[in-house]
């Protein structure tokens, strides 16, 4: 089983956070002043959004189930909690609140949450005109309809991944059938086992 590491929240930051340096000069977010890159591929199941505000200002805090890969690297971490850099936050926001079910006023029903799957790469590219010299980009990843309706698509396909490539997937043949027992004589004709 693959290494990872649980946060108490997937941010950006706290996936890059210990990250070598000397041998990936460029996996930080400064790093992104001076080219395009890829920071962290993230993914997982939206259950519910609470809006938050901090002294940088308001935020929507993901709760459900998340995994971030470090780009870099590939170093994983999981947590129940995220916090998306814009525009993946907007998005994924929209996305979630979009796939509730409604009220009878047409009003998205918090009271019940439906897990809504999505996958991003987010990355940061050069902007002058920004006071960090970067921004945050964000490219959504296709995870396909089997991953949203399907909870066990993930793990059927690292089960199938694990079994040999030359193994053809066929169904085992049935067992034998053992034989039927013959009924006891009873000394009528159709009560007698065929011989």
């Amino acid at each position: 089983m693959a290494k990872f590491e649980i946060l108490r929240k997937i941010t950006v930051k706290d996936v890059l956070n210990g990250i070598d340096k000397k041998a990936y000069p460029n996996a930080s977010i400064t790093g992104a002043k001076e080219h395009r890159q890829s920071f962290i591929v993230v993914f997982g199941r939206v259950t519910g959004i609470a809006s938050m505000e901090t002294d940088k200002g308001p935020y929507i805090a993901f709760k459900g189930m998340f995994e971030a890969h470090r780009s870099a690297d590939g170093a994983v971490f999981k947590s129940s909690n995220l916090i998306l850099p814009n525009p993946a936050q907007e998005t994924l926001e929209q996305a979630y609140i979009a796939a509730l079910p409604t009220n009878e006023d047409g009003s998205p029903d918090f009271a019940r949450p439906q897990p809504f799957a999505f996958g991003f790469d987010i990355g940061g590219e050069p902007n002058e005109t920004s006071s960090t010299k970067y921004r945050f980009t964000c490219a959504p990843i296709d995870i396909g309809d089997d991953a949203e309706n399907d909870p066990l698509a993930g793990l059927r396909s690292k089960a199938q991944a694990a079994l040999p490539a030359t193994q053809e997937h066929k169904a085992l043949p049935a067992p034998d059938a053992p034989e039927p027992e013959a009924a006891p004589a009873t000394g009528k004709a159709k009560d007698k086992a065929p011989a």
